[in-house]
């Protein structure tokens, strides 16, 4: 049978034996959160690698098209 015990805050709380049901809460956050950072990370760390990717085409890019018209002259191409 469930028991409910009123809390500090005046919130009713589960009972029960295993867990009370503030230690449960606590759990329950706990699980939720480390959930919540995974995916944070993940989300992160996928918008970072494409930013650098993103940032890295570019300044090769404008390295290569440096080379080029520098080495133009040198080696006319028409």
């Amino acid at each position: 049978m469930q028991r409910y015990i009123i809390s500090d805050r005046r919130e009713p709380v589960l009972q029960s034996s295993s867990y009370s049901g503030m230690a449960l809460q606590r759990a329950l956050q706990h699980a939720l959160q480390q959930v919540l950072q995974h995916a944070l990370q993940q989300v992160l760390q996928h918008a970072l690698q494409q930013a650098l990717q993103h940032a890295l085409q570019q300044v090769l890019q404008q390295a290569l098209q440096h080379a080029l018209a520098v080495l133009n002259p040198v080696f006319p191409t028409s």
